[in-house]
This record gives structure tokens, C-alpha cells and sequence, in this order.
């Protein structure tokens, strides 16, 4: 169950914000477990393919190796709805309510901080490959820009996760603050 600080613990609908993040991290979710089927399907048929004799081609190396880097950066914003990214959960612990909302607030910031600066980057890279007409030769001459995309797109996934994480963490109240 896709869950954020603060949600709805009481198995209701929750908030319209709530419901649109569970919705987003579910989709999120369902991508990514979408590509590594097909980057574990390519990376199977290529090993089967090879060792009969044949060869595949550089295509064969570069959509799976693609697909895992989408996963990385798209799959960020879900680890963040599921909870799953690294914390301190022994020291928050014993945090009061409000301590707890206070460290998630600021890690969330921190985080928000960092993941800004490095969507700059991959902001500057995507459109420094689309204004240049970069194509990735060795995989199918498509447009650098669009294989690029992904990571920009994510670390922003990733940003709305933990300001949702956080707007709903200080809506909940001290009881449900974990």
C-alpha cells in the first residue's frame, strides 16, 4: 500500500492530495515494474540469442541498459510514497510527534534542495542534446534528448513526493505522525 507520513490510517479515502499521490506513486510503480519486465525480456532473448550462435546487435545492450536507468530515476518518487528510501528510523522514533514532523520536514527539504540541483543538470543536458540534435548512434539514432528525459522527469516526480510527504505529514496531526 502506498503510504506517506500522516496518511489516512484509518482505511478511509483520505484527502483529494492523498488520493492523487497514492495515484501517482501507484503509476509510477506500474512503470517501472513494466520496464524491468521488458529490460529482463531483451536481456533473456539476447542470452538465449548469443550463445545459439547469433548476434543481437548493440540495440540488445542499450534498451535494457536505458530501461534501468528510467527505473532509477522514475522509481525514486514511489520508494519516497512507500517510505522505503533510508532513514533513521531509531533515532526518529524517539522524536515526539512533533519532532518526527520536524525531521521529516527538514529532510524533505534537504532533499528537495539536492534533487533541484541535480534536475538543473539533467534539465541542461536534455535541452543541451535536443538544441545540438544529438542522436545516440549505437541505438537506433534516436534523439539523445528523449533518452535523456526520463531523469529530469523523475527527480521532479521525486520532489512532489516529498512535499506531498510532508504537507500531509503536518495535516495529519500529532496522533498519526509517524
Amino acid at each position: 500500500m502506498i503510504t506517506h507520513p500522516g496518511a489516512d490510517a484509518g482505511g478511509g479515502q483520505g484527502s483529494t492530495l492523498e488520493r492523487l499521490v497514492r495515484r501517482l506513486a501507484w503509476i509510477e510503480i506500474a512503470l517501472v515494474a513494466s520496464m524491468l519486465v521488458v529490460a529482463f525480456g531483451i536481456t533473456l532473448y539476447a542470452i538465449v540469442w548469443r550463445n545459439t550462435g547469433h548476434s543481437t546487435g548493440d540495440w540488445a545492450l542499450h534498451v535494457p541498459e536505458n530501461l534501468l536507468i528510467w527505473c532509477t530515476f522514475i522509481g525514486m518518487g514511489g520508494l519516497v510514497a512507500e517510505q522505503g528510501h533510508v532513514r533513521m528510523d531509531m533515532l526518529v522514533d524517539r522524536l515526539s510527534p512533533f519532532g518526527r514532523r520536524m525531521a521529516a520536514t527538514a529532510s524533505a527539504l534537504i532533499g528537495v534542495a539536492v534533487l533541484g540541483v541535480i534536475a538543473v543538470g539533467a534539465m541542461s543536458m536534455v535541452w543541451q542534446t535536443w538544441r545540438i540534435g544529438q542522436t545516440d548512434e549505437e541505438f537506433f539514432d534516436l534523439p539523445s534528448w528523449l533518452l535523456l528525459s526520463p531523469l529530469p522527469l523523475g527527480l521532479v516526480l521525486t520532489m512532489i513526493h516529498l512535499v506531498a510527504g510532508v504537507v500531509l505529514a503536518w495535516r495529519a496531526g500529532d496522533e498519526r505522525t509517524r
